[in-house]
């Protein structure tokens, strides 16, 4: 489906097969190039979950150019079907292809097009509902920094909008000094990781060492033996074993997804792991997307054998110093907004849940119920304490 005329077209395509999705890659990586960066809103993420988590939906490749027909594509994004029984039926919905906690934006878009975009895409959705059969957008895990245009855009179009808090994506923004940055969190952190050194370096024989690398397997040497060394570390640590217990199959999935990260990442040349080493043997790690600027933590790890030593304060406050000296502007902690992630931010982005119905009765009726009685939550946005329903609840009910 597309428009035919000099106003924004767009056009939507079914994505059903392998070959589906290996003939939309260089269009979306090219268009990849011209956004704001991000690991999430990718082809390559977006392929990788639709292989490991719904390779039996139907999914939909939504394309906006803002010239027209014949323009280059402007922004993108892939959506995937999602079923769910209501009291008047099944809904069906395009849903994001959202794993774990990923912050990201709507759509890929083009960078200083963000606006013009959202509006297009707002504008497009009734053409969009027919195409797909969908009868609700329910985007999830959006980004509070690049929500507003899509957001602002839904609501001037009329649209009732539920929009819910899910979490938050803590950070470090910088330039800082570290220790001063840490100490504002926990007055003696910077003594307690040093004492910690010195009783490891007493009871081992030596004070661990830091070891860093960043690039591609082609282009960095070490860089893949970094790789197999931290995997066993992950084999040692307590991620690995409560997964496993969880469940097998998600623990398959979850080393796929990393895997998968980490080759496309060695690929395009952002690939940064850091190792804390005793001798010649890992102890804590950690591997990351490095992008303009910007870290995002994707996983981490350390040798429980080690535990009491604190190894994740150590190696955590080594990559800062590094980092520092590197000119990484922004540590993003990504997932959710844990404690311990919370403890070391200095910032956070609010991440968003979003739905509103596009087309079909079921569409109409949940748009009904949401004008009716409207969500609470947009009253409650400023309040950065709501980390659950129960918080959601507390607070709602302390405002009655």
């Amino acid at each position: 489906m597309s428009t035919n005329s000099s106003a924004p077209a767009v056009h939507v395509r079914c994505l059903r097969t392998e070959e589906d999705w290996l003939a939309c890659r260089a269009a979306l990586d090219a268009l990849a190039a011209d956004a704001p960066p991000s690991p999430w809103a990718t082809w390559h993420n977006w392929y990788t979950v639709w292989q490991l988590r719904c390779a039996r939906v139907h999914c939909w490749l939504i394309e906006i150019a803002l010239g027209g027909a014949q323009a280059p594509v402007d922004a993108a994004v892939i959506l995937r079907e999602n079923h769910s029984r209501r009291a008047w039926g099944t809904l069906k919905s395009l849903r994001t292809m959202d794993w774990a906690a990923a912050r990201q934006p709507p759509l890929i878009m083009r960078a200083g097009t963000e606006r013009a975009a959202c509006t297009a895409f707002v504008a497009a959705l009734p053409r969009i509902a027919r195409a797909t059969g969908a009868h609700l957008l329910a985007l999830y895990y959006m980004d509070g920094d690049a929500l507003p245009p899509l957001y602002d855009s839904l609501r001037a179009a009329g649209y009732p909008v539920r929009r819910r808090i899910v979490t938050f994506d803590p950070q470090i923004v910088g330039p800082l000094d570290v220790d001063a940055h840490l100490k504002q969190h926990q007055r003696s952190r910077v003594k307690n990781i040093a004492t910690r050194e010195r009783k490891f370096e007493k009871e081992c024989g030596q004070r661990p060492t830091m070891v860093r690398l960043r690039g591609g397997f082609t282009t960095e040497p070490g860089l893949a033996r970094l790789w197999e060394l931290f995997q066993t570390i992950w084999h040692a640590a307590w991620q690995w074993n409560h997964l496993h217990q969880l469940n097998q199959e998600h623990a398959a999935a979850s080393k796929q997804y990393l895997e998968a990260i980490v080759n496309e990442a060695s690929a395009t040349g952002c690939l940064d792991i850091i190792l804390l080493m005793l001798g010649e043997k890992p102890i804590a790690g950690y591997v990351n997307v490095a992008q303009a600027g910007t870290i995002w933590l994707m996983f981490t790890c350390y040798d429980q054998a080690y535990a009491k030593y604190g190894p994740g304060a150590m190696i955590f406050r080594g990559l800062l110093l590094d980092s520092q000296t590197r000119g990484d502007r922004v540590i993003d902690f990504g997932g959710e907004a844990l404690d311990w992630k919370r403890g070391w931010a200095n910032t956070e982005i609010t991440m968003y849940q979003v739905e509103c119905g596009i087309g079909g009765l079921p569409g109409f009726l949940w748009s009904l119920k949401q004008r009716l009685s409207p969500a609470k939550e947009d009253a409650l946005l400023r309040h950065h304490n709501i980390q659950s329903r129960a918080d959601f609840e507390k607070q709602a009910a302390s405002e009655e």
